[in-house]
């Protein structure tokens, strides 16, 4: 495996080595074998997020692909978080989405298992509290859904998931 296409399958996973190994471990050996300083990661990382962050349209049927992608390169304990959420709360804060789009992103924000632990809510809390009054003015814009869109089952979940989340 050449540096390039080491490079091309670490971003294909968003630098995730539980899917990388799950996915083909032989690879994912090999990928190994090249012994990649965490500089280097660390560096094809930003560049996959600010990828993501650039081609990030909210109004895209595809966006909640970028986000999903986006979370798990933040969840990485190479990336830096605070410059990409910062970003990602800015573009949130600068669009007019439909409800449908709304509630992907909420999703994303909350978390959708039990413990709500795989939302960017719980990443913004764990490594960037001093983002979370920008985010809680995000989520609870995004949740502003009128009594007619929240008759959706998804919609009145999300809205529900919200009105749960603890500060």
């Amino acid at each position: 495996m050449e540096l390039q296409e080491a490079k091309r399958y670490y971003q294909d996973y968003c630098g995730s080595s539980f899917f990388m190994d799950h996915d083909d471990p032989s690879k994912h050996n090999e990928f190994r074998s090249l012994s990649i300083s965490d500089d280097t990661k660390r560096e094809w990382l930003e560049e996959l997020a600010d990828s993501l962050l650039n081609k990030y349209d909210p109004s895209s049927k595809d966006d909640w692909y970028c986000l999903t992608r986006l979370h798990t390169v933040l969840d990485n304990r190479l990336c830096p978080k605070k410059p990409y959420l910062e970003r990602l709360l800015l573009c949130l804060n600068n669009g007019i989405l439909d409800p449908h789009h709304r509630v992907i992103v909420l999703e994303g924000f909350l978390g959708t298992t039990a413990s709500r632990k795989d939302g960017l809510l719980h990443l913004c809390r764990r490594e960037c509290p001093e983002l979370l009054p920008e985010m809680k003015k995000t989520i609870l814009s995004l949740a502003s859904f009128t009594d007619e869109e929240r008759k959706d089952d998804r919609i009145e979940k999300a809205v529900q998931a919200v009105k749960k989340t603890t500060w």
